[in-house]
């Protein structure tokens, strides 16, 4: 099979990325850099001479041009990270979450995963990789390092070879080193992405798998497992849509372990919320992951003391269970308007693979609903009866039910996205393109 136009684009960037030269060259102003061979251009030309200490200045000499080799290969880095470092990072992110030291304290495997950490000592391409991001995107670095100990953790739990638990931990703590090429206004966008622009970030998948293929000794597992930790299960995740048996288990658990702890750590913690909330959102994503990948994490923190206090207090619960309620009814309609634009596109677009991807993701995500009920107008009118007094138990059950809720409205974003694409990519014909324009344009009044 030929090189599809990702790959391709990936493997230009993994090799020569204005973006990655940037961030390489500030990561020299805190620590030393210095060019370990003449860096020279195209033609043979020397840009820079060995020795030379890069510093931010140091960037215009370099991305002017098209350079003889890959600028990573041309430099070293005297305070490399290194397991060590991985293993402290982590030590000291646990002592300032005392939450997730109950997970620690029954981790059945966290003595593997350090074992596992000074093991990645031996690719420095990756230490040099993971020791910009450390600098640069440092939110981006702790959750790989947090990510990679859950993905020895779970890999272990599923009974996985030694090996595998190694290819895990490393999967875990690499899948977004292709994040450093790709232009940093993507991820740092604070206004909804172009089409253009969304399908430019997911290159980043394929730009980790280019680079983790260039390390000597990383095995065919890791970089499969880099490459498909943005899909799903379902079929709604990217670059490829792969869905089912098409996915490996390792890049499952990449996957499962890499968006609970950019949630929990860039959304929950900072809102004040723990271990015991993640539990509602989770129950709704049970579709996009392997099954077995899904129940262990489910029983790791089911086995840990967690709790079952709700941040939300009897005092405020009548004024936000009416928020509630009015969330509800938004993703109530919502949810319709999608039911009805995916059975006319069963029938009119029935030969589009994302079609029919879609379908079968909206159907999980119904099936869900349908369990906790939130698709009946009344399962919440309980909350409207007169004098009705609530105790701290109706609290977490209300609060469980706003994250759930929350979490639905996210994956319907998602949905809307991916047929905005098969739109962009002109997959319908005139009369059902105006048809789901319209159902779009419903959905954006809601």
């Amino acid at each position: 099979m030929g090189e599809s136009a990702m790959d391709a684009k990936a493997r230009e960037l993994a090799l020569e990325s204005e973006s990655y030269s940037r961030l390489l060259c500030k990561t020299g102003d805190s620590c030393t850099i210095k060019a370990s061979e003449d860096i020279q251009d195209s033609y043979g030309r020397i840009l820079i001479t060995s020795g030379t200490v890069f510093k931010t200045g140091t960037t215009e000499k370099i991305v002017k041009h098209k350079l003889l080799k890959p600028i990573e290969e041309s430099v070293s880095i005297a305070e490399m990270i290194d397991g060590e470092d991985l293993i402290t990072f982590f030590d000291q992110f646990m002592a300032e979450t005392p939450e997730l030291l109950k997970l620690k304290e029954i981790s059945k495997f966290h003595y593997s995963w350090r074992e596992h950490c000074v093991l990645t000592n031996d690719y420095p391409l990756l230490q040099q990789k993971l020791t910009v991001m450390r600098q640069n995107l440092p939110k981006m670095f702790g959750t790989a390092v947090v990510s990679s100990w859950f993905c020895a953790e779970i890999a272990g739990r599923l009974q996985l070879s030694r090996k595998q638990q190694f290819d895990a931990c490393l999967s875990g703590l690499i899948n977004d080193i292709g994040m450093l090429h790709i232009d940093p206004k993507l991820y740092q966008h604070g206004s909804k992405l172009t089409n253009e622009e969304w399908r430019a970030l997911q290159g980043h998948t394929v730009v980790s798998q280019k680079i983790a293929e260039r390390c000597y000794g990383v095995s065919q597992d890791v970089c499969l497992a880099v490459l498909q930790h943005h899909e799903r299960f379902d079929g709604t995740g990217y670059p490829r849509g792969d869905y089912g048996e098409q996915l490996g288990q390792m890049g499952q658990i990449v996957a499962l372990t890499d968006t609970f702890n950019a949630m929990y750590r860039n959304t929950y913690l900072p809102k004040g919320r723990g271990l015991r909330d993640m539990l509602p959102p989770l129950k709704v994503m049970a579709g996009g992951y392997r099954p077995e990948v899904h129940q262990a994490l489910i029983q790791f923190l089911n086995e840990a003391d967690i709790g079952n206090r709700s941040a939300l207090k009897v005092s405020a619960a009548a004024e936000f269970s009416q928020r509630l309620i009015s969330k509800q009814r938004q993703m109530i309609a919502t949810h319709k308007v999608f039911s009805e634009l995916l059975d006319y596109l069963k029938i009119q677009a029935a030969k589009s693979s994302l079609v029919e991807k879609v379908s079968l993701a909206f159907e999980h995500l119904t099936d869900t609903l349908n369990r906790a009920g939130l698709l009946d107008t009344h399962c919440l009118s309980w909350l409207l009866e007169p004098g009705l007094e609530l105790t701290n138990d109706d609290c977490r059950e209300i609060e469980d039910l706003s994250l759930m809720i929350s979490e639905i409205g996210w994956q319907l974003i998602q949905f809307r996205r991916l047929l905005e694409t098969a739109k962009a990519k002109q997959q319908f014909n005139e009369a059902t393109l105006q048809v789901l324009n319209d159902c779009l344009e419903r959905i954006s009044k809601i």
